[in-house]
């Protein structure tokens, strides 16, 4: 996944629909300056703060639908690896 990010440093990013936050941790380690991950499920939005927690990385979290996700800031570039496989047709 690193291997197909543009490069990210310095740079705000957003992740939809993160599941675990494995991309999200991906591109807070690529040197993002600002990562706010979003997910609907609580138990998602744990698993990813239980990681930042033992990896410190400064990214935000949230707990949104994607379709209804509040306007959080600008951003650079939208890692959106898993919105698709939730969406509704």
């Amino acid at each position: 996944m690193a291997r197909l990010l543009c490069d990210l440093r310095g740079r705000h990013v957003l992740d939809p629909a993160y599941g675990s936050g494995l991309c999200t941790r991906v591109a807070g380690r690529a040197g993002a300056e600002h990562v706010v991950g979003s997910d609907i499920s609580p138990e998602m939005v744990g698993m990813a703060e239980r990681s930042e927690q033992a990896e410190p990385l400064g990214i935000e979290y949230l707990v949104a639908d994607a379709a209804e996700l509040p306007a959080p800031g600008t951003f650079d570039a939208v890692a959106a690896n898993r919105l698709l496989n939730a969406a509704k047709p």
